[in-house]
C-alpha cells in the first residue's frame, strides 16, 4: 500500500470521526432544549395557576370591600376578573390530558365565582338588604375558597413535575458533557494517531542518500 492511499484513508477516517462528533453533539444538544422548553413551559403553567388564584382573591376581596362601603371595590372585583380570564387562556394553552380535565372544574368554580362577585355589586349598587349582600358574600367566600385550593394542588402539582424535569435536565447536560468531551478526545487522540503514524510512513519512505 503507498503512501499517498494511507493518508487518505487516515485523513477519511478522521473526518468521519468529526462527523460522528458532530452527530453526537447535536443529538444531545437537541436533547437538552426540549427538556429545557419542557421546564420553561412547566413553570410558567405553575406561575399560571399561582396568579389565577391571586386572581380569584383579588375579586373575592373587591366584592368585600364594596360591600363595605369601600371605593376600591369595584377596581379590585375588575382586577381580579381580568387576572382570572388571562390566567385561564395562559393555563389551557400549556395544559395536558389530566390538566385540562381538573380546568374544566376550575372554570366552573371561576364561574360560580364572578356569577356571586355580581350579585354582590347588583345589591350593592341597588341598595338591597344587608342579609342578601352577607349571604352572596358567604356564597361567594365558599367557591372562592374551593377555586384557590384546587389551584394551589395544581400548582403543587406542576411544581413537582417541574422539579423532576429540572433533575432530568441536569443529568443530560452532565451526559452531554462527557459524551461530547469523550467523543472529542477520542477524536483528537485518533488524529494525533494518524498523523504520526503517516509521518513515520513518509519517513520509512524516503530514500537513503549515499554520503
Amino acid at each position: 500500500m503507498r503512501i499517498f492511499p494511507r493518508l487518505a484513508l487516515g485523513f477519511g477516517v478522521v473526518v468521519a470521526m468529526l462527523a460522528v462528533t458532530g452527530a453526537l453533539v447535536v443529538s444531545n444538544l437537541t436533547v437538552l432544549r426540549a427538556t429545557s422548553d419542557h421546564v420553561k413551559d412547566r413553570v410558567s403553567f405553575n406561575e399560571g395557576a399561582l396568579e389565577y388564584r391571586h386572581g380569584a382573591e383579588t375579586a373575592t376581596l373587591g366584592a368585600a370591600q364594596l360591600a363595605s362601603g369601600s371605593p376600591m371595590g369595584d377596581q379590585r372585583i375588575r382586577e381580579g376578573t381580568a387576572t382570572m380570564a388571562r390566567s385561564r387562556e395562559r393555563l389551557k394553552a400549556r395544559a395536558t390530558g389530566t390538566e385540562a380535565v381538573e380546568l374544566g372544574e376550575i372554570e366552573r368554580l371561576e364561574r360560580l365565582t364572578i356569577g356571586a362577585t355580581t350579585r354582590v355589586e347588583t345589591h350593592v349598587h341597588s341598595k338591597s338588604p344587608n342579609a342578601l349582600v352577607q349571604q352572596d358574600l358567604a356564597f361567594l367566600s365558599a367557591r372562592s375558597d374551593a377555586l384557590s385550593l384546587r389551584l394551589e394542588a395544581l400548582a403543587d402539582d406542576t411544581r413537582e413535575e417541574t422539579r423532576a424535569s429540572m433533575a432530568t435536565a441536569d443529568q443530560i447536560g452532565s451526559r452531554v458533557k462527557s459524551q461530547t468531551f469523550g467523543a472529542i478526545l477520542a477524536c483528537i487522540l485518533f488524529s494525533m494517531f494518524v498523523a504520526v503514524y503517516v509521518l513515520s510512513l513518509i519517513h520509512i519512505s524516503e530514500p537513503t542518500r549515499p554520503y
